[in-house]
């Protein structure tokens, strides 16, 4: 893995060998966090016992009979979904590999995944910017200073920094809650007992799955011929 300071020194020389390399790195550990996690290959078990759960509840709701049954029925979906879905550590897991992930992304492309000094640098103008915007390797100065710390997952989740991925509209809210639970985990003993999902919970983390999966099959590709 290239130091901080030699990704610092690849980005004014534009030398893509170099973040290439840290790039697939980061890669390599989005890939490896994600494996880690008990809902990645359980999506599709958890997305039904969660459609089953919606379904009953509904049924809950509209009448007074049978309530003792389907309100056992409900306790048992409920047990099943713990078994798919470890909503403190899923979420800690899934969006750590995600930031890894958008990293690797940023990198292979160009763009510059460390925090750019205002302080040192010759002109604050990009490190303005880069809260807001991606800023690719040609717009960088001989001047520009950059930090040893990357950027934080609030930057990684504005409007232009996602459009590079083009994720859907339920992704974008998904990601969102997403990094809002992860934020929660230490103190609300009560992220896992949500009564069922919305469809941009799945919608995510599918999307995570899939992103990494991609890049990794293509990156064997690649080095296989």
């Amino acid at each position: 893995m290239p130091s901080h300071t030699k990704i610092h020194e690849a980005y004014l020389l534009k030398s893509e060998s170099v973040m290439n390399d840290a790039s697939f790195i980061a890669l390599n550990n989005a890939n490896s966090l994600l494996y880690k996690s008990k809902i990645v290959n359980r999506l599709a078990e958890m997305e039904k016992l969660n459609d089953n759960f919606k379904s009953l509840d509904s049924k809950l709701r509209g009448t007074t009979e049978n309530c003792i049954r389907i309100s056992g029925e409900l306790l048992q979906i409920g047990l099943k979904r713990k078994d798919c879905y470890d909503g403190f550590a899923d979420d800690l897991i899934m969006f750590a590999a995600f930031e890894q992930y958008m990293k690797s992304y940023l990198l292979r492309k160009g763009y510059v995944v460390h925090v750019i000094d205002r302080n040192k640098s010759l002109t604050t103008a990009l490190a303005n910017k880069q809260n807001k915007k991606p800023i690719h390797i040609n717009d960088l100065t001989d001047c520009t200073v950059f930090k040893m710390n990357s950027i934080d997952a609030t930057t990684l989740l504005s409007t232009k920094y996602l459009e590079l991925l083009n994720p859907s509209s339920n992704v974008i809210e998904g990601l969102d809650n997403l990094k809002s639970r992860r934020n929660r985990t230490h103190f609300d003993a009560k992220i896992s007992s949500i009564s069922y999902y919305e469809p941009c919970f799945f919608e995510t983390f599918q999307f995570i799955k899939m992103s990494i999966e991609q890049d990794v099959e293509c990156y064997i590709n690649q080095i296989a011929h």
